[in-house]
């Protein structure tokens, strides 16, 4: 089963009436607060000199990813500069005390908030973050966050795999699910066809029930992958 969610069925809002960072509120159908354990997949334009604090919410545990520009995170005393490509991993609660601001002078980051709904998997729940260049991620579903950290991914303490994929045209790109698994796709910049389904930028769909995850872009297009436990109603 394929279920589908267009970019324009988002929502869209600001912070407050004067900071003009716009957050674009994005939920999977599948589950009453998401998609299996995935809470939210939210996509944020910050502009520079303007922060946004992060707050708690219903997901234990929450990733950035920096799409495009820089971003400091100042958590307490400690400043973060985060580049373009990177990942950073916090508890959920810990978020609210991190103010994300972005870096250079009259520019604008992209970013998004992954947020992962409690999990069995108990891990310390230190800040932790990692940078993927662009050619890591290049023709190839690439692993940036993960429950056992493979291939250098961060740590998660939820059972899931967050994967990054950067594809020219044509390039063909194929993920097993499991039969207790299911799969989140996102299109971040591009468009292609999974399966005889065609998304674009800011198209995302849910797979359950389905052997694979199949997709061909055809343009140069940038996709996250989200590889999720199935919740136990879910099962066959």
């Amino acid at each position: 089963m394929i279920t589908v969610r267009r970019a324009q069925e988002r929502v869209s809002r600001s912070h407050d009436g004067q900071n003009p960072s716009r957050m674009v509120d994005f939920v999977g159908p599948g589950a009453t607060n998401g998609f299996h354990g995935l809470a939210y997949l939210d996509e944020q334009s910050l502009h520079s000199g303007h922060p946004v604090s992060h707050r708690p919410d219903d997901a234990s545990e929450v990733l950035l990813y920096v799409r495009d520009g820089t971003v400091t995170l100042q958590d307490g005393s400690t400043a973060i500069t985060l580049p373009a490509g990177s990942v950073l991993r916090a508890a959920a609660g810990r978020s609210a005390d991190i103010d994300a601001r972005n870096t250079p002078p009259h520019s604008t980051a992209h970013l998004f908030r992954i947020g992962l709904m409690p999990s069995a998997l108990s891990l310390h729940m230190d800040l932790t973050w990692t940078w993927f260049s662009i050619a890591s991620r290049q023709q190839t579903l690439r692993a940036v966050a993960s429950w056992d950290g493979r291939s250098g991914a961060l740590r998660l303490s939820h059972n899931a795999v967050v994967y990054s994929a950067v594809l020219r045209s044509g390039r063909h790109v194929m993920h097993p699910i499991g039969h207790d698994r299911g799969v989140w796709i996102h299109v971040i910049a591009g468009k292609g066809r999974l399966g005889g389904l065609e998304l674009s930028t800011g198209d995302g769909a849910g797979l359950v029930h389905e052997p694979v995850i199949s997709f061909t872009p055809s343009e140069e297009t940038e996709v996250l992958v989200i590889d999720l436990p199935r919740l136990p109603d879910e099962r066959p």
